[in-house]
């Protein structure tokens, strides 16, 4: 079904041009009125550049508006999930409204449970990205205000949509208290009840049933509610005319719950030597190392709670351990080393992951870190893995 526009009331009457200079500017008022939408005089002349000064201050400020609004609508909740698609979407309209791609979780103000602690610091932006990046819908903002608002009751959902809408006269449909076979849906008749009379109105639904329907008489400021059922995995649309006012609602199924199957998060490439005699077995951090081939070895991961195990190093200094990984801190060879990475414990590794054995004895070959437990004669102990991406 297509979704159009969300809540959109159409009234009487034409629209000012939003681009006139001296006449008028994007209403920002449903945005908590951050933009001030007054006479706007630039030395007398209309200019491009100072158009889009206008704009971009307007749109800024809309910006913030609709942060607001969607704070305000996660403080309805006692707590989010990131396990619960609705708690996903609202997690997605706030970061949509930050305008950021990260940083932008911290002003939330309820507990986030369920964030795996396999993805570290930032899990729920992480987590958030990560379902809406493997999601097959079609997440517009019509469906992501939908799945995140209909399952609230009804005068928290009415209070987001007059935050972004702002109060004025006409038709208010909202969805509430959404369960998996029905929901609620609330019609306001907002007109001053001294400058209308009664009006003829109409209900519909477009893919749902309506338990019981909505009355075809409608007096200024009534409001009315029923009870839609729904059809599993369906979308749907409410249209309601009254007086001569339109407005639609968008209703999208809620997918079932959210799973996240925890994974390395990949660092720094890692290499396997191939040419005997030069860099064969060895584990290094470039295709070029010691002038022999070299060939993708996965990848050494970021430190996390649940997969990394022992710290990988690389050799700095030029023709003393340069390029060589290791398990020493600081200092190896007599050349310096700095950290590139983990090695995934043993037992968190899947089949695809690399085996990385480290040198025990003699002295040549302590810290040096190969693809075998025989590399060059050596005592060789299993350090862990790198990670091949899944």
């Amino acid at each position: 079904m297509s979704e159009g526009g969300f809540g959109s009331a159409h009234a009487k009457g034409q629209l000012q041009d939003p681009l006139t200079l001296n006449k008028g500017c994007v209403d920002a008022t449903a945005f908590a009125n951050f933009c001030i939408c007054s006479h706007v005089v630039v030395g007398e002349v209309t200019m491009r550049h100072s158009l889009s000064l206008l704009l971009l201050i307007c749109l800024g400020t809309v910006a913030q508006g609709q942060t607001r609004c969607v704070e305000a609508l996660i403080q309805n909740r006692a707590s989010l999930n990131v396990h619960d698609v609705s708690s996903l979407a609202t997690l997605r309209l706030l970061q949509q409204s930050s305008g950021r791609d990260s940083g932008w979780s911290a002003s939330i103000g309820v507990p986030i449970d369920g964030v795996p602690v396999s993805l570290g610091a930032n899990g729920t932006e992480k987590a958030t990205n990560s379902y809406f990046e493997k999601s097959t819908l079609n997440w517009t903002q019509d469906r992501l205000v939908s799945v995140a608002t209909q399952t609230l009751p009804q005068t928290a959902v009415e209070a987001y949509q007059t935050c972004i809408r702002g109060t004025s006269n006409g038709l208010l449909v909202t969805v509430s208290d959404a369960r998996a076979d029905a929901l609620t849906v609330t019609v306001k008749y907002q007109v001053p009840s001294d400058s209308a009379r009664i009006a003829d109105g109409q209900v519909s639904v477009l893919g749902g049933s309506i338990l019981n329907g909505f009355p075809t008489r409608w007096a200024p400021g009534s409001s009315y509610s029923a009870i839609i059922t729904r059809q599993p995995q369906t979308d749907f649309r409410i249209i309601a005319n009254v007086g001569g006012w339109t407005d639609t609602a968008f209703v999208a199924y809620v997918p079932p719950p959210a799973e996240f199957v925890a994974t390395p998060v990949g660092k720094s490439q890692l290499f396997l030597g191939l040419t005997p005699n030069v860099n064969a077995g060895e584990i290094a951090n470039n295709s070029a190392h010691k002038g022999g081939t070299n060939v993708p070895y996965g990848f050494a991961i970021e430190e996390d709670d649940q997969f990394s195990g022992a710290a990988l190093y690389v050799g700095m200094t030029p023709n003393v351990n340069a390029g060589m990984i290791n398990t020493s801190e600081g200092n190896w060879r007599g050349g310096a080393t700095t950290l590139i990475g983990y090695a995934i414990k043993p037992g968190q590794q899947k089949p695809a992951d690399h085996p990385l054995y480290v040198g025990v004895s003699p002295p040549r070959c302590a810290g040096a870190v190969a693809n075998n437990p025989n590399h060059q004669g050596c005592e060789m102990a299993l350090v862990g893995y790198s990670y091949e991406p899944r």
